[in-house]
């Protein structure tokens, strides 16, 4: 009997212990301006790559510059939960649901973090181009059911872009990891030595 009534305290402190979070993430309703844009016709983006990202921290861009998110990569201590591609319509993207728990995160505490959504000018992020974080949302004002994952607590909604903005906002660009420079400088001086062979060649003739 006792090992039954242990085993069962065991079973609640574990399922007490696993947070469960319904996450609806959306942007139907506020624009995304492409570089310049502004009023009714923009130009908006047609063709970004948006991420839902948790990070115990929060948003990490909050200075003007580069930072290495080339091709989505994220930052130290960042997660990503989920993405899609924004619709050709104002940046808008319809909505992705899931359900999320602490083992999604790593194994910490989900409702220790914060969540928020970054978007890139271009669905590949691609080098040079602009991207913002928006969004940002304390995990610990949620409430949370510690109930089976079919019971969960449902959350966000369309606060993804809580309002219209600028691709270039914040002026963050994506800039690739220092092993892609040096690749970028192989291929460049081979490209080089390249052309001086056939100018050589047609020396010659």
């Amino acid at each position: 009997m006792k090992k039954i009534v242990i085993l069962i305290c065991i079973t609640m402190i574990a399922s007490f212990g696993i947070a469960d979070l319904a996450i609806n993430w959306k942007n139907t309703s506020k624009g995304i301006y492409d570089v310049g844009g502004s009023g009714s016709t923009g130009p908006f983006i047609t063709d970004g790559l948006a991420q839902l990202i948790w990070s115990p921290t929060g948003i990490q861009t909050g200075t003007p510059g580069a930072y290495n998110v080339v091709g989505g990569a994220l930052l130290p201590g960042e997660i990503l939960l989920t993405s899609t591609f924004t619709t050709p319509n104002y940046g808008f993207w319809s909505s992705v649901d899931d359900i999320y728990t602490n083992a999604d995160v790593g194994g910490a505490n989900i409702n220790t973090g914060k969540f928020f959504t970054r978007i890139f000018q271009d669905h590949n992020a691609s080098a040079g181009v602009f991207f913002i974080d928006v969004g940002e949302v304390d995990a610990s004002a949620w409430v949370y059911n510690p109930g089976p994952p079919a019971d969960p607590q449902t959350v966000y909604g369309d606060n993804a872009v809580p309002a219209t903005t600028t691709i270039n906002a914040n002026n963050t660009a994506v800039i690739p990891e220092p092993g892609t420079f040096g690749l970028m400088g192989l291929a460049g001086l081979g490209l080089f030595m390249a052309r001086r062979s056939a100018l050589k060649k047609a020396r010659r003739i």
